[in-house]
């Protein structure tokens, strides 16, 4: 699904959003499994200059995640699929000098070769692997006019899709928050 989302955002939605940046990174490094999460943390919020305790937030939400994911009890090994995340969020930003804000979307996704993910499921966490990810970050201001032409064609086609699991779908991907 992570992946679809991204696809779609990225690829058919430009008459809506108009891409303002990107920023790719890769992360692929030989790192022992207790020390991966701090690592990708590391890697991923560099740019940001969080104190330390903010990652540590972060980290308690990442393995959350984790978590969660493992007591889905999905059977990891059997599937060639890459892992994607995907998260994005809106905000408005001030235009200097005038009385307007800009509507902006962020999205974020994460794309994780399966090798990589496989091996950091179950295994000890002094054992060392091997972690293949790319890191999308990507910045869009939304062109309100358009937007509002396609509200209607935008909402309809999200109820399709999410039929009537969009209230269980809302709930698993609810926002947690960070405190700075």
């Amino acid at each position: 699904m992570a992946n679809s989302t991204f696809l779609f955002i990225t690829r058919h939605l430009s008459a809506i959003l108009i891409q303002e940046s990107v920023f790719i990174r890769e992360f692929n490094k030989e790192v022992a499994v207790g020390e991966l999460h701090l690592e990708f943390l590391n890697q991923l919020f560099k740019t940001f200059a969080f104190p330390q305790s903010v990652l540590t937030q972060l980290d308690t939400l990442l393995t959350s995640i984790v978590n969660k994911l493992k007591s889905l009890q999905l059977k990891w090994e059997t599937t060639s699929e890459d892992v994607g995340f995907f998260t994005s969020f809106y905000y408005f930003e001030p235009v200097v000098g005038l009385p307007i804000k800009i509507p902006k979307l962020r999205l974020f996704y994460i794309h994780i070769n399966n090798s990589s993910w496989i091996a950091t499921i179950g295994k000890s966490s002094a054992q060392k692997i091997h972690f293949d990810m790319t890191y999308n970050d990507f910045i869009f201001s939304i062109n309100e006019n358009v937007m509002k032409e396609f509200k209607e064609t935008i909402s309809d086609q999200i109820n399709k899709l999410a039929g009537d699991q969009l209230a269980e779908i809302e709930k698993l991907i609810s926002s947690k928050t960070v405190s700075t």
